[in-house]
């Protein structure tokens, strides 16, 4: 910690525009006990709508936690030991416009999957970088990012290999396929530890156990497939569900029922991203109405449901050295055998003061191995194209993502998708872009 001597830790928002800031907010008031918090810090771009949701909060905890809305990232990161990220670069306008690049090519456009996670990946990783680089510069020693930016499997990576900070990503989807296993063993959450393997948003149950007792094949049998808010849900092949067994990550179906799910999404009337700004503004509305005092149910329906506990979770076990079983994003370093070392994986690990331990290292099946090795080649692609801007790297990430174009298309949408998302690209400098697509040298 630089400075001054403070009791209690400093978290920093950045992206605290967003709805699901109160969320966070009030769960670190909640904790307080076991949690001591000097400052909560809301940092956003969008300074009108900041104000909006810091006066909603400060109304919702009854000022009962110190929270400043610092004018620069810089002053938002100072001596803070942890910084969250949960930014949107370009906003769900930005969302909106990969859906409908992806079906212009016949392809998904998912926020953090296809077309579009990846033109939100490299939209998402300058922004990054930046956040990176204040946190060196002015936050204290040791300093944490939280991320839960999408797609955050790639943004993890990202900052592993170029942020030169501590991080741990997180996600709320494995939360709540935990809470699942255990309500289908009729067990406490606590008493549930899953053996989760993959990456962000490819996840997949090895083994459940029970305070020790393996409980895997019991919950194979009475495991309900989950309909999430933000997903499309499609019924299920019941000879594939059978054979493949455990419960798995919902994003999976993107993969798995491919034709299904892109004509659901092509049908649609209005996209997802539509669905959750008209959400959002119902939600800004009633934060800036003065009376509201209390979280609105729209919150539910934005798809984020446990956000705020894995966050608190994580920044309690690290600031108290816990050594509770968390399933988040770290480093591979040999966890999951035929993974690169310096990857990204999503797995199942206790957290302490020293960082996220993997639990379970070793091999995964062929049929989870082939798909999870060729979406990290892709990943690992996608960061190298959005750290450097390597033309060359971003289309070759293109065709070989699962629900990517073929080569033929893969040209045209890359030069749509650095057309349409030029104002946030400046690792892809124009005269570069121009000679690779004329084939110059």
């Amino acid at each position: 910690m630089r400075g001054r001597r403070r009791s209690g830790i400093v978290v920093a928002i950045v992206g605290a525009g967003s709805s699901y800031s109160p969320m966070i907010v009030n769960e670190l008031f909640r904790r307080q006990v076991r949690l001591p918090v000097a400052e909560v810090r809301l940092y956003d771009i969008n300074r009108d709508r900041l104000r909006t949701v810091a006066g909603f909060c400060r109304r919702l905890i009854d000022s009962g936690l110190p929270i400043a809305t610092p004018a620069s990232l810089a002053k938002a990161v100072e001596g803070a030991d942890f910084v969250l990220s949960q930014f949107r670069v370009g906003g769900l306008q930005a969302r909106h416009r990969d859906i409908k690049l992806g079906l212009k090519y016949g392809l998904i456009g998912q926020e953090t999957t296809g077309v579009g996670g990846y033109a939100k990946a490299l939209r998402t990783i300058p922004a990054t970088l930046k956040v990176c680089g204040a946190m060196r510069r002015h936050a204290a020693k040791g300093a944490w990012l939280v991320n839960f930016t999408n797609p955050s499997g790639i943004i993890t990576e990202t900052v592993l290999k170029h942020g030169g900070v501590n991080v741990v990503g997180l996600c709320n989807g494995p939360l709540g396929v935990m809470r699942r296993a255990a309500q289908a063993l009729k067990v406490r959450p606590q008493d549930v530890v899953v053996d989760y393997v993959g990456a962000n948003h490819l996840g997949w149950v090895r083994s459940v156990r029970v305070n020790g007792r393996d409980r895997t094949a019991a919950v194979r049998r009475r495991y309900v497939t989950h309909k999430p808010k933000n997903i499309p849900y499609l019924e299920p092949n019941q000879l594939f569900e059978r054979a493949l067994g455990a419960p798995y990550s919902s994003y999976l179906k993107y993969y798995y029922y491919t034709d299904a799910m892109f004509r659901t999404i092509a049908e649609r009337k209005r996209s997802r991203a539509q669905e959750a700004l008209a959400i959002e503004r119902t939600l800004l509305r009633k934060y800036a109405d003065p009376r509201v005092r209390q979280i609105p149910a729209e919150l539910s329906k934005r798809g984020g449901g446990g956000y705020n506990l894995v966050a608190a979770d994580v920044i309690e076990a690290l600031v108290n050295d816990l050594g509770t079983v968390h399933i988040v994003n770290v480093r591979n370093a040999g966890t999951i055998h035929g993974v690169q070392e310096d990857q990204s994986v999503e797995v199942t690990c206790r957290v302490g003061r020293n960082g996220a331990r993997p639990m379970f290292p070793g091999s995964i099946p062929a049929h989870m191995r082939g798909l999870l090795q060729v979406v990290k080649a892709y990943e690992e692609l996608a960061v190298e194209a959005g750290v450097t801007g390597d033309l060359e790297a971003a289309l070759h990430a293109l065709v070989i993502h699962p629900l990517g174009p073929t080569a033929e298309q893969a040209g045209d949408l890359l030069r749509d998708l650095l057309r349409v998302n030029r104002a946030y690209l400046p690792q892809f400098g124009e005269k570069a872009v121009a000679r690779f697509f004329k084939g110059e040298e």
